[in-house]
């Protein structure tokens, strides 16, 4: 009976200790972090971008590795013309990296403007397109880099 007792005590102390070994979960795979990934952005020097629910990415290897750049911000669409420029929207903000993402300005609100789609010509000319099922389609245009807008096309015609 001590026989039992004592193999069934270790076998509980066995798995005990496998068990709880670990106090602390780690985020394995994939890395960096695991949320669908879209508007990809690669150039031929090997630096790339996308953008994923709550972050923004930069690769400087062609994909093989990538690191966070901007974290908890949900960017509705991002785009970058060369491998330090590029801008995203979230909700009525615009915003412009001239770094690679290494810090974010600040370039225009508007309550009337709410975009989900961005895209930019050059550093001066850029549209911003805001579509709704319940509201229609209106697309704005800068001429001065993002510092004012002017619409372009305001079609409330809901189908």
């Amino acid at each position: 009976m001590k026989k039992v007792f004592f193999f069934t005590f270790a076998l509980h102390l066995f798995f005990a200790v496998n068990i709880f070994t670990q106090s602390v979960w780690v985020w394995q795979n994939p890395l960096p972090q695991g949320n669908d990934a879209s508007d990809i952005k690669m150039f031929n020097s090997g630096t790339g971008y996308c953008r994923t629910n709550y972050s923004i990415l930069k690769t400087l290897n062609f994909g093989t590795n990538w690191q966070i750049i901007l974290h908890n911000e949900n960017a509705n669409d991002i785009q970058f013309l060369n491998e330090q420029t590029g801008y995203y929207i979230t909700n009525n903000k615009i915003y412009k990296t001239i770094n690679g993402g290494n810090s974010w300005l600040y370039l225009y609100t508007s309550p009337d403007i709410s975009p989900n789609q961005i895209n930019w010509l050059n550093e001066t000319t850029g549209f911003v397109m805001q579509s709704y099922y319940y509201s229609g389609t209106k697309l704005y245009k800068t001429t001065n880099g993002g510092i004012g807008w002017f619409p372009i096309l305001n079609d409330t015609t809901i189908i």
